[in-house]
């Protein structure tokens, strides 16, 4: 018997439009589940990428005192990183300070910062931007670094970086439970419309072994047809994910609440269309052979 490729399309699309109803709800329901994932992976960029605007969590700012001369900066700073839990040590001058705010609060407070520049009358001070590696040890390095002569004051983020990474963990417990709880509703449709076609089409399968068919030749069509459910569910997916991240988007400032920036959504286009395809096809896939596993061995 001869294995052409378009007598497999052709037997696939049958089996789709004889189980249209069941091959509908097995698109929708792994559509629903690829657009929850989707939706945990841009929740958990968009925090990544606003914790590195923000200069990461992990980090200690001291201020120096203003009549320290810059000799004894340098030496407070040789000081600082040859503390424990130190990965690196930064110095920000008075001048940067004022220009990163500057360039922080935007167009709209431009003229007030290009007079204080031009009037040298800089509110700001130098400061140690500190990164430290382990954060038990914050407090410790805390202390030392303001025990420093010539240190003002020191200010920790560590409390707020530990409560976006418990934030970031309940996020992931609740989008992974109800990944789980999707993907096994998936399974069962795509296994139970396989089964469906599969039985529909008995009687023919019976004349296609009885006459030499080899089981390869009479799996390919519900293969094809597992694939094909979840290569339109990975489409759609991608389509109503991208569309409605756009529309977030563009409905929102730059800087929302002058707190939070969106990442664009080109940024996330690739990754997210080959995560969603990759587990579409392979989740199609996996039930169609089940059902075939299943329906061989009755």
């Amino acid at each position: 018997m001869g294995y052409s490729p378009f007598y497999f399309l052709a037997q696939t699309f049958k089996n789709i439009f004889r189980s249209k109803g069941m091959s509908l709800a097995s698109v929708l329901v792994l559509m629903a589940c690829l657009l929850v994932t989707g939706t945990f992976y841009t929740v958990n960029e968009n925090l990544n990428y606003n914790l590195e605007s923000l200069g990461q969590l992990n980090r200690i700012l001291a201020y120096i005192n203003e009549e320290c001369p810059d000799e004894e900066i340098r030496a407070i700073k040789e000081l600082v990183e040859e503390f424990d839990n130190v990965k690196s040590v930064k110095l920000i001058s008075k001048e940067e300070a004022l220009q990163d705010e500057m360039e922080r609060l935007g167009e709209e407070y431009e003229e007030i910062f290009h007079l204080l520049m031009e009037e040298g009358d800089n509110p700001y001070r130098a400061s140690l931007e500190i990164e430290y590696d382990q954060p038990e040890g914050v407090e410790e390095l805390e202390e030392l670094v303001a025990g420093i002569e010539g240190i003002d004051s020191v200010q920790s983020r560590a409390d707020t970086a530990e409560k976006v990474v418990e934030v970031k963990n309940a996020i992931s417990k609740i989008f992974i439970a109800l990944m789980a709880l999707l993907f096994a509703v998936s399974f069962f449709i795509i296994v139970t419309t396989v089964k469906l076609s599969m039985r529909e089409r008995s009687k023919e399968i019976s004349v296609m072994r009885y006459i030499g068919a080899s089981g390869i030749f009479i799996a390919i069509p519900f293969l094809l047809e597992g694939l094909f459910i979840g290569g339109v569910a990975a489409g759609l997916a991608l389509f109503i994910h991208q569309y409605i991240y756009t529309m977030i988007v563009s409905g929102v400032t730059k800087d929302f609440l002058g707190i939070l920036s969106l990442l664009p959504p080109s940024t996330l286009t690739s990754e997210l269309a080959v995560g969603f395809f990759l587990v579409a096809l392979l989740t199609g896939l996996v039930g169609s052979i089940i059902s075939l596993v299943r329906h061989i061995s009755d």
